[in-house]
Order: C-alpha cells, then sequence, then structure tokens
C-alpha cells in the first residue's frame, strides 16, 4: 500500500516549476501567442565558437552554459543549431488554467471523432427543416435528400485545427475553459467556439503587482484598470528603503494598494502576481487578496513599463568610484568599488582580487574599473542601450591615460599586455554606454574614493591572510553599512 501511494505521488503533477516547451515551423503561429501573451520567457540556444554569433546583451557565461545544459536535456542530446521556438514556462504563475498545455490529454480525448460530427451536423439539419414540414410526402422528400446533404458535408468537411480549439480573433493561443465544453466547428451551421484565452484573461478585474528584485536593489509596481482609466503606482518612492526586507517590501506594496484603491475609489477585489514567488510573498507578509490567477496581460506590461521608468530615472547620474591596492613584492591586486545613486538609493559595493605579473598597481586599477563597469552592467544592462549616464572615477592617472591611448589604438611596445589587456575588455564593456572616466585625487576626503580605498585593502589582506568567505563577506557588508550611511549624511 505505501508503494502505491509513492507511485501515486510521483505521478501526480507538481503543482509549480518549470516546463520547457519547443515549437517548430508546423506551429509557428502558437509560438507567436505564446510570446504576445507572455506565457514563457524566450529560450534560444546556440553554440557561440559555431554559429559566429554571441549571445544575448544582459546573458552572463554562467547563464549561457546552464542554458546550453538545459537545451542537451530538452532535445536529448541532438544538435541544438535552431535558435528560436523555444519558451520556458513557470507552471503556477503564467497562465495556469491553459487547457492545451495543462490538460493536452483530456483535450484530445474529448474531440469528436469524423463520423460523429457528420452525424451532428445532419441532425441539426434536420432539425432546422422540421418547422417546414407539414406533410408525410414533405418528410419523405427530405428522407431523399439526406444522402446528398450527406455527400456534400462529407465534402466541405475540415479538420480540426489548433485555430480552431482556440477560437477566433487569438491564432494559436490556448482555451480558458474547462475541458468539459470542448466544442469544435461543425459543418452547419457553426458550432460555438472556445473563448481565447487572451480575452478571457484580460477581461479580469483586480489589482495587479510586478516585482523586480535584484541583489541590493529591487523595484515595483502596482497597477489596476478602472472606469476613469487605468491608473498605476510604482516604487520604492523617496525615503523609503531601496533594498528591502520581505516584510517592508510587503508594506510598501499594502501601502500603494491602499492608496490606489483610496485614489480611484475602487474595490481591491483580487489581487494577480507576475509570478508565484510574488504572491507567496504576499500571502505570507500582507492580507491582500492575492490569487493564483494569470494577471491580465495589459496590466502586467503596463507594470512592467512603470518599473522600466523606475529604472531608467534610476540610471540617470550614476557614479562609480574603483580603486586598487597592490602590496609590496607581490602579484595581488586589491580591487575595490562602490556604486553611488543620484536619488540616494542604497550604494552597491564590491571586493575582489587580481593577479597581474607584469603590470603593478596600474593594472590593479585598471581591473578595479573592469571589475566595477561589468558589476554596474549585470546590475541595469538597460545602460548598454544608452538609457541613462555613468560616471567612473579612478585616482590613477597612469591608468586613465593607458586607456585613452589604448582606444586610439595608441598602444605601444612598451606597455605591459596585463594592462592593455585590461583596457580592452572595458572599452569592450562599455560599447553603447553613456560612460566618461574621471580623475580624482586619492586619500584627499573623497567620500567615495575612500570608500573603494578600503573595499581594495580589505580585499588583498583578507586574500593574503587566507580569510574565510564568511568572515570576509562580514567585512565587506560592515562597509556596504558604512557607505549607506556616509551616502545618507552627505
Amino acid at each position: 500500500m505505501p508503494a502505491e501511494r509513492g507511485q501515486r505521488r510521483r505521478q501526480r503533477r507538481p503543482r509549480h516549476g518549470e516546463l520547457y516547451a519547443l515549437f517548430f515551423h508546423q506551429h509557428e503561429e502558437f509560438a507567436d501567442a505564446l510570446d504576445e501573451l507572455e506565457v514563457g520567457e524566450y529560450f534560444p540556444y546556440w553554440p557561440e565558437d559555431e554559429a559566429g554569433e554571441r549571445r544575448p546583451t544582459g546573458v552572463s557565461a554562467r547563464q549561457w552554459a546552464e542554458r546550453a545544459g538545459v537545451w542537451t536535456r530538452v532535445l536529448r542530446g541532438e544538435d541544438p543549431q535552431r535558435p528560436g521556438n523555444m519558451f520556458k514556462i513557470d507552471l503556477g504563475s503564467p497562465l495556469p488554467d491553459m487547457d492545451l498545455i495543462t490538460q493536452a490529454e483530456e483535450v484530445l480525448a474529448a474531440m469528436p471523432t469524423r463520423e460523429q460530427r457528420i452525424l451532428h451536423a445532419l441532425n441539426v439539419f434536420a432539425q432546422s427543416q422540421a418547422e417546414d414540414i407539414h406533410s408525410p410526402t414533405e418528410v419523405m422528400d427530405l428522407m431523399a435528400q439526406m444522402p446528398a446533404h450527406q455527400a456534400r458535408i462529407e465534402q466541405a468537411l475540415k479538420p480540426i485545427t489548433l485555430a480552431d480549439l482556440a477560437g477566433a480573433g487569438a491564432s494559436g493561443a490556448v482555451s480558458a475553459v474547462p475541458v468539459s465544453a470542448l466544442s469544435v466547428p461543425m459543418p452547419a451551421p457553426p458550432a460555438a467556439r472556445f473563448v481565447p484565452a487572451l480575452v478571457a484573461v484580460n477581461e479580469r478585474r483586480g489589482v495587479t503587482v510586478v516585482i523586480d528584485r535584484q541583489p541590493n536593489l529591487c523595484r515595483w509596481a502596482v497597477h489596476a484598470e478602472t472606469a476613469a482609466g487605468p491608473a498605476t503606482v510604482s516604487g520604492p518612492a523617496q525615503g523609503e528603503p531601496t533594498n528591502p526586507s520581505n516584510r517592508e517590501l510587503a508594506a510598501q506594496i499594502t501601502q500603494a494598494v491602499s492608496r490606489l484603491a483610496d485614489r480611484r475609489g475602487i474595490g481591491v477585489g483580487q489581487v494577480f502576481t507576475a509570478d508565484w514567488a510574488s504572491a507567496e510573498l504576499l500571502r505570507a507578509k500582507t492580507s491582500l487578496p492575492v490569487t493564483d490567477l494569470a494577471a491580465p496581460a495589459p496590466a502586467l506590461a503596463a507594470a512592467r513599463e512603470a518599473i522600466a521608468a523606475v529604472e531608467r530615472k534610476l540610471v540617470t547620474g550614476l557614479t562609480l568610484a574603483c580603486d586598487s591596492s597592490r602590496g609590496r613584492g607581490r602579484t595581488v591586486n586589491g580591487c575595490g568599488y562602490v556604486l553611488a545613486y543620484a536619488n540616494g538609493a542604497d550604494p552597491i559595493v564590491g571586493a575582489y582580487t587580481t593577479t597581474s605579473t607584469h603590470g603593478g598597481i596600474r593594472a590593479g586599477e585598471l581591473a578595479a574599473i573592469r571589475k566595477g563597469l561589468q558589476a554596474t552592467l549585470n546590475h541595469h544592462p538597460v545602460l548598454r542601450e544608452g538609457v541613462g549616464s555613468l560616471k567612473v572615477l579612478t585616482d590613477s592617472r597612469a591608468a586613465l591615460d593607458l586607456l585613452e591611448r589604448v582606444a586610439a589604438d595608441g598602444a605601444t611596445p612598451a606597455d605591459d599586455t596585463d594592462s592593455v589587456q585590461e583596457c580592452r575588455r572595458i572599452l569592450g564593456s562599455a560599447r553603447g554606454v553613456n560612460i566618461r572616466f574621471e580623475w580624482v585625487r586619492g586619500h584627499d576626503g573623497h567620500a567615495l574614493n575612500t570608500l573603494a580605498d578600503r573595499l581594495a585593502v580589505l580585499a588583498r589582506r583578507n586574500r593574503e591572510l587566507a580569510i574565510d568567505e564568511v568572515t570576509n563577506a562580514r567585512m565587506v557588508a560592515a562597509v556596504r553599512q558604512d557607505a549607506r550611511e556616509l551616502l545618507r549624511a552627505a
């Protein structure tokens, strides 16, 4: 008996998880519909060396390698040379009521056979003619016409297509109605078709919450479609924590929902979320009526646009201070950086070490700039599109001089290879970014330069003393707290 229960548990479909869906050319309209409905993440992959094309912007090498593993597993070892037509779907989050994805077997079992469709059409035809029959002779005439009508019905009979199952107006979309209500087109008269999922989902009313949480940063938006028009509140607002705890984040969103309801005079009704993690957070930390139903696509798009507007404002006037520290007679360079926001958001800090045999401290200063720039672009990929502005501060004139010469293709054989290589990496990462480099006097009381110097010295000494990772992380966190307090006071 226990073995039977375990087998049933294994056969039960998980409520949440990831589903990888492949769509080839014959199902292209289905893939387009999924893309339009934002059902899943577009999930391409191709070998960079063989295809001669770099991976998409914003995808790290580690993420790309993980994606290669997913493709190999999904394709069962076949050659993943076709980069498109693949989506990653988060079960339990986007459109959990999509029958053609989650209930494919039930849908296929409910489809009528060819004979059933012909019989249905003949019955409908006979019923439509019954009102005009007033004598036995007319009954016999109708019976004599039935073979000819059956022949015409069989000739006009068409296969049931994906569009038929989905419904008119949403080619390739999927149904949001129960499988028990499945009906398909019959030759005569046209049968009632499914309500398209796009229509059914978009007609839902309530408040939609989207949360974009990254390390050290959190942005969110609350959107509602009301009789007076759409309304959106985004955050965090001025003075609110930009890296809030779960409790603080839940409080921010609860206040935003209340403001939105009071401003438009609406009831909250139900609260939609963009993903399962957000729904679980709001259920645990708030009393909001969170639902598992998928949010309306227009509301999701409006909330994400509001978050994008917050992001565009956030990346305006960024300042990145970088510094390096090198021990005497050693090849290890400590690298530190501090990313400060013009709106007073919590700064981002980092401490790393690199090695340089030939470049000395100049190579370390350039490595600090590269590390800080790459971390900034990972946090804010929109910078690569020319949005916002970034100012990079360093106290090394030698590093800036070499960077300018490498940019102008003016490096000389006397320049060490470590430093030149770092310059080329920096210039490659900075493509498309509205960036400028500035020199500041070191150890002269400049707040950001002082913090970057502390982080660089900390990274180098911790490596030289073989400090464990936990202790190192606590020490970096202490510097982050000092940076937060120092910049707020300024």
